[in-house]
């Protein structure tokens, strides 16, 4: 999931972050907010997740972001392997929570 650092639309990456969290679970977007010392999150639009990523809707995925953090729910380490996006909706990548932190530089801690 793409979420924007606060509610004015801005295609600077920097604004922006990714977070991966069990697909039965809910963000605590406070949580994340102030790990990035922001005000409020919201949910990136449709366009700014073309315009960064270049990924359609429900087909967000941690792999090949780059200067965007990732963030990696800490539940997520209990599972031998995880299916994250592939940035094809429909499409899922199945990979071990270990290899997704190294290949994404992910930052993990609780936010769900």
């Amino acid at each position: 999931m793409l979420l924007r650092t606060s509610a004015d639309v801005s295609s600077d990456p920097a604004r922006f972050c990714v977070a991966t969290l069990p697909v039965n679970h809910r963000i605590e977007m406070g949580l994340l907010a102030a790990r990035l010392c922001a005000r409020r999150l919201t949910v990136a639009s449709a366009a700014e997740l073309t315009t960064l990523l270049d990924y359609p809707p429900r087909g967000v995925s941690p792999l090949g972001v780059s200067g965007i953090p990732v963030f990696m729910d800490r539940e997520l380490e209990e599972f031998e392997t995880v299916l994250v996006g592939s940035g094809i909706a429909g499409v899922e990548v199945e990979i071990a929570p270990r290899d997704l932190i190294a290949v994404t530089g992910a930052t993990v801690m609780r936010f769900s």
